[in-house]
């Protein structure tokens, strides 16, 4: 396959590799300036194919390093925020607001002056806004808001979001957030693009169209918007995990599949009403790229509408297309407006999904054929009828199992990465949601023709989308639950022997210990943070269920969570403390560990449960009936030997506890680490505490240290009195402890520092 056969697609490969040259060898932009002119002017005054693609390399390095590296936009966030400030900021929403919270939202916003300190600032650029309204905002509002800004930070815990990269790719690297009572104030609307204005419109009313007579069915009405406009609505969550176990939460995101069906179905509508075939291209093409926009304007949407238009506009002209050149073109369309797009899933999704049925799926229908021909050395003008007709049959089944099974290897790497798992009947699955989801949106688009004229004919056709949806749902998660569906990614025997991650959630709490036999997860922070930070490290870690689920105590934000871990990660059993209190969240978790049928221990002093070959875990407290005035010194204390060494954890434990185990305990106290209570500096890590544990690493939670009236010199002071290596989590972020053959490591997420217990 030679250049001139195919020149975008060698232009777009060199594009890439000048993208990649940009993000990872670090050249200067002073470098590439001059490179490009020089190159750019070859390539006109001699036309040579050589200077035409070092020149198509460093304009794309050199774009990109203006658009992530050199960016003004990083360079002002630098500078204005090194850390929080209070500032005032009028701009125009660019995003259309989302609503977190009831009256809370968070757009984008193009700042048009910043007051800074009493002055005023005309700086250009994008921050995320998050801010307090009665009134709903939407796109092209101007907002004069005040606040608290700061730089978007990176993920303090594995696997956690990492908003300031996938901001920074948008040319976002500021946060402003504005308390209830700061001031702000709406000052114009109908800003921004009049296109955008439309399409958003139109959306609008296509997700009100679309739920029509579904009033009483949220979740089943969220699954057809997401397949339908790619909306994403937390109602259908509990269904997302089956969608990812079967390899088809793909059609939750608005791609060429979804592009195709509608150029297929604005075909099958448009030819019977007498429209010539060029006509009916002439209406599809705007028509795809206005779904596009409507739905998102995603990468894998305006991918699918470039490579479609070109494919028509080469039927109008009356020459051949090559898909190669085609998926070309797309990727030189999306990276020429915004480089960072080669460094997004969508967009790697995307792109080698297609290229694998383009390279692949030939090979693969030919493979499939061959084994379903009726008789493979009889000619097919001998077949009788019913050899035909099975023929027939197996070279359509032969196409379908072809491209499936090239879309699925194609994708592999990025599911393994993206979901950690392997869908192994993610093929079968596909050719069975496939056909439904293409008859659920061809229904929906009934929906919405009709919807114009009749909500009631809205209505009708919603309720047969309801039923088509529910027979997806069932294909789905009946296929998710057949054993041997996927396999966890990495599997067990990839893992470390024992470890113990202390997750790094402020004021909450929550630690994962795990073996290659077992998974315990104690408490799980808030709802918040079990959805953001730790069901996303369980998944990560190849975690499909938990052995047990311990709760500490009854604190909201280490309990919050404990519903939602109930419903995603099914523990095998609860283990709960022997002691009660009445709080609305512990009351809330009961109920529903009652309704879900799982086992419930009580954690005793003396409790032991063996977790792996050489890993227990003990728990130290609390004694039943002994309860505390300090409801914190009701948490369950535990001990884990993980791999012969001794590891603390505290929980919200405070003096009381600490004074109760010393005098239970004695020597046999002594751990090699602990992780401290998250009382304050005067109720906690008492000097008899410290002594009677002798630890030689101490985990500090990122809790605020003065929110009881605590002495924080103090403490600082006792804890390096004891000669041990701190862990700080306000600066290492989360911290994990891993049993290898030669000690117990301990690592900061966030800090490059490593600490070696030696084995003893």
């Amino acid at each position: 396959m030679s250049i001139p056969r195919l020149p975008l697609l060698g232009l777009a490969l060199v594009a890439t590799t000048g993208i990649l040259v940009a993000e990872y060898a670090f050249v200067p932009s002073a470098w590439l300036v001059p490179v490009t002119i020089i190159a750019l002017m070859a390539a006109l005054l001699r036309r040579g194919t050589p200077a035409l693609l070092v020149a198509t390399a460093s304009a794309f390095a050199l774009a990109h390093a203006w658009q992530w590296r050199d960016t003004p936009a990083r360079y002002w966030a630098e500078q204005l925020a090194p850390e929080s400030r209070e500032v005032r900021i009028v701009g125009v929403l660019t995003g259309q607001p989302e609503e977190n919270l009831p009256g809370v939202y968070r757009a984008t916003m193009r700042v048009e002056r910043w007051n800074l300190e009493g002055r005023r600032i005309a700086l250009p650029g994008k921050v995320v806004v998050r801010w307090s309204t009665p009134n709903p905002p939407r796109y092209g509002d101007r907002w004069a808001i005040s606040g608290l800004l700061s730089r978007i930070e990176p993920p303090r815990n594995p696997a956690g979001f990492n908003a300031a990269e996938w901001w920074g790719r948008q040319g976002v690297f500021l946060e402003l957030r504005a308390g209830r009572d700061s001031p702000s104030r709406l000052l114009d609307r109908d800003q921004g693009s009049r296109l955008r204005h439309t399409a958003l419109g139109a959306r609008a009313w296509m997700l009100h169209t679309l739920g029509v007579g579904l009033a009483d069915a949220p979740q089943i009405r969220a699954l057809i918007a997401g397949l339908t406009l790619g909306a994403r609505d937390r109602e259908a969550d509990e269904y997302a995990d089956a969608f990812r176990r079967t390899g088809t939460y793909h059609l939750f995101s608005v791609s060429g599949l979804h592009v195709g069906m509608v150029a297929l179905l604005l075909w099958l509508l448009l030819r019977p009403l007498g429209l010539s075939r060029r006509h009916a291209v002439l209406v599809i093409i705007p028509s795809l790229f206005f779904y596009a926009l409507v739905t998102g304007a995603s990468p894998p949407s305006i991918r699918a509408a470039v490579m479609l238009s070109v494919a028509f506009a080469g039927f109008l002209l009356d020459r051949p297309v090559s898909p190669a050149n085609s998926l070309a073109a797309a990727a030189l369309l999306l990276l020429g407006q915004d480089t960072n797009q080669l460094f997004s899933a969508g967009f790697q999704m995307s792109f080698s999904i297609v290229a694998a049925i383009f390279l692949l799926s030939p090979p693969l229908q030919e493979f499939f054929s061959a084994r379903l021909r009726p008789d493979p050395f009889l000619p097919r003008r001998l077949y009788t009828h019913r050899q035909k007709i099975s023929s027939d049959a197996g070279h359509e089944l032969a196409s379908t199992l072809g491209v499936s099974s090239a879309a699925w290897l194609g994708s592999l790497p990025l599911t393994i990465a993206v979901f950690h798992l392997l869908p192994l009947l993610a093929i079968p699955a596909n050719m069975l949601s496939v056909p439904l989801a293409f008859a659920i949106l061809a229904v929906s688009m009934l929906a919405l023709v009709t919807g114009a004229v009749s909500l009631w004919l809205a209505a009708v056709f919603n309720n047969a989308s309801w039923g088509l949806a529910t027979l997806l749902i069932g294909v789905v998660e009946g296929t998710a639950a057949l054993p041997g569906s996927y396999l966890p990614f990495p599997p067990g025997w990839m893992q470390p022997a024992a470890q113990i991650t202390v997750f790094d959630l402020g004021n909450g709490g929550a630690q994962l210990v795990r073996t290659r036999e077992q998974a315990w997860l104690l408490d799980t922070g808030s709802e918040s943070d079990f959805r953001r930070i730790i069901e996303p490290s369980l998944r990560t870690a190849g975690i499909t269920r938990l052995d047990a689920l311990v709760v500490t105590h009854g604190d909201a934000d280490h309990l919050g969570g404990a519903v939602l871990a109930l419903e995603a990660s099914r523990p095998w059993r609860v283990v709960d403390s022997a002691l009660r209190d009445r709080s609305r969240t512990r009351n809330n978790f009961h109920a529903a560990v009652a309704s879900s049928g799982r086992g419930k221990s009580l954690a005793l002093p003396g409790d032991i449960e063996r977790l792996g070959k050489s890993t227990t875990i003990r728990i130290l407290h609390p004694l039943p009936g002994k309860a505390s005035r300090q409801a914190d010194d009701q948490c369950i204390v535990a001990r884990v030997d993980l791999e012969g060494f001794r590891v603390l954890l505290m929980s919200d434990s405070g003096a009381a506890t600490e004074d109760a185990l010393v005098r239970r305990e004695g020597d046999e106290l002594h751990s090699d680490v602990v992780v401290m209570g998250r009382h304050g500096a005067d109720l906690t890590a008492t000097e008899a505490f410290l002594r009677a544990v002798r630890p030689a690493v101490i985990v500090l939670s990122r809790a605020d240290p003065f929110r009881e009236g605590s002495d924080e010199p103090a403490l600082r002071n006792r804890l390096a009195a004891t000669g041990a290596e701190i862990f700080d989590q306000e600066q290492c972020g989360a911290v994990i402890l891993t049993a290898t053959r030669h000690g117990l490591e301990v690592r900061g997420y966030l800090d490059p520092r490593r600490t070696l217990l030696p084995v003893r």
